[in-house]
Order: structure tokens, then C-alpha cells, then sequence
């Protein structure tokens, strides 16, 4: 976040592609891709989905839009892969594509797994699941997901066991995930990893692994 929001001040880019939280309405994502133009709209899209992201649409939308002539991609591993052949097979199409970071990925999962989390919430039309809550924390190594109501409401909850069962046993794991080639996004000009039990970690915040392949990139953190 610190590093697109450096890219942005700079002018090196006028938009981030990312994903971005969306209200629960039925059976549709909750999440979706979507374009930040400005700082605090950057700022909404942190966070981790742990659902399929649909970028083709967000990007063709680029292409068509004067406004914007370069842009950062922040994605899984898999998708930072289609991104960068992309650039490669049709350029015209990923022109504008200036930077791919990647998020290091172990996998990821269908629309189900957040499903199954709101299960664990008060119910009520439109609530917005998010499963990287900040708020009220007091352990690096861990964190919360809350459930936020059109009311202005917010429930927070520690991560539970169920999540932790469902998570590492693959329940709702994507089948293309078991033959995963490259969680690292070996291909993206960066790839970021949050360094859950990495020991000694000397801050209270937490840490974050960086593996930077891009030379400007690399000069700006």
C-alpha cells in the first residue's frame, strides 16, 4: 500500500488495478476488481480476499479510458502470469500495464469460503465481510475478521478454528490451485508476503517480505 501510494504522489502511475471488498448481495463476489485513482481509494482495497477476482473487464475499461495511461496491477501469482503474457502476446491490450506486483499465495478459494465466514455473523441484507480486519489487535502474529452493517455496525472477531480447519484442509480450495507451478509470482516486478512466524521479528506491527525484481522498484523501497 505504502509503495502504490509512492507511485501514485510520483505520477508513475494514474490508477491501481486491485481488489476491493463488496457487499453481500446473494450469490455474487465478494470481492470484485476495481480501479483507485486517489489515496484513500487505494486504502480501501487492503486487505486479503481468499476468493476468485475477475480482472479482464477492469482492464479492458483501461484501454478505452484517456484518463489513464499507466497503471500497477496488484494480484495473485496466477493472474500476475496471465498479466505478463498478456503484455508479451498482445501489447496493445497491456500497454498501459506499468507494473504487476504480486501477492506470494498458498492458494486460493471459491466464493463459498466467504460465505461460510458470514455464517459465523449477525445476518442482515448487505453486510461486507472483511477477513484482514485491523482494528483491536494485539498479536503480529494473528489477526481479526469483522462483518460491517449498513447501519454503520461492526463485528469483529479473532480468526477462528473453523476458519483454520476449512482454510488449511482445502475445503473450498480451487482445483487449478493443487498444481500450482509458482505461488511467488515469479514473473511480477515485486511479490509481497506478510511474515506470519518469522523469528525474531522485531516489531509489534509485524513484517513484511519483499522480493523485488525491478530495479526502480527496488530504488523506491
Amino acid at each position: 500500500t505504502v509503495l502504490l501510494k509512492k507511485l501514485l504522489q510520483d505520477k508513475e502511475i494514474d490508477g491501481v488495478v486491485h481488489a476491493k471488498s463488496v457487499r453481500e448481495n446473494g450469490y455474487k463476489p465478494l470481492g470484485i476488481c476495481a480501479i483507485s485513482t486517489t489515496e484513500s481509494e487505494i486504502d480501501e482495497g487492503r486487505g486479503s480476499f481468499y476468493g476468485p477476482i475477475e480482472f479482464s473487464r477492469v482492464l479492458n475499461r483501461i484501454n478505452e479510458d484517456d484518463s489513464i495511461q499507466n497503471v500497477a496491477v496488484v494480484c495473485l501469482p496466477c493472474v500476475a502470469n496471465s498479466i505478463c503474457n498478456l503484455k508479451k502476446i498482445q501489447k496493445n491490450k497491456g500497454r498501459k500495464i506499468k507494473y504487476v506486483f504480486a501477492l506470494m499465495c498458498g492458494h486460493n478459494a471459491n466464493g463459498r469460503h466467504g460465505l461460510m465466514m458470514l455464517d459465523d455473523y449477525p445476518k442482515s441484507p448487505n453486510r461486507m465481510l472483511n477477513m484482514r480486519e485491523k482494528e483491536e489487535l494485539n498479536m503480529r502474529d494473528s489477526y481479526n475478521i469483522s462483518v460491517s452493517y449498513e447501519n454503520g455496525d461492526k463485528v469483529i472477531k479473532p480468526i477462528t478454528s473453523r476458519f483454520k480447519k476449512l482454510w488449511r484442509g482445502f475445503l473450498n480450495a480451487e482445483k487449478q490451485c493443487e498444481h500450482c507451478v509458482d505461488f511467488s509470482g515469479s514473473v511480477a516486478d515485486a511479490s509481497f508476503k506478510d511474515a506470519w512466524n518469522f523469528k525474531p521479528i522485531k516489531y509489534v506491527e509485524g513484517e513484511s517480505v519483499v522480493v523485488v525484481r525491478n530495479k526502480d522498484i527496488n530504488d523506491k523501497l
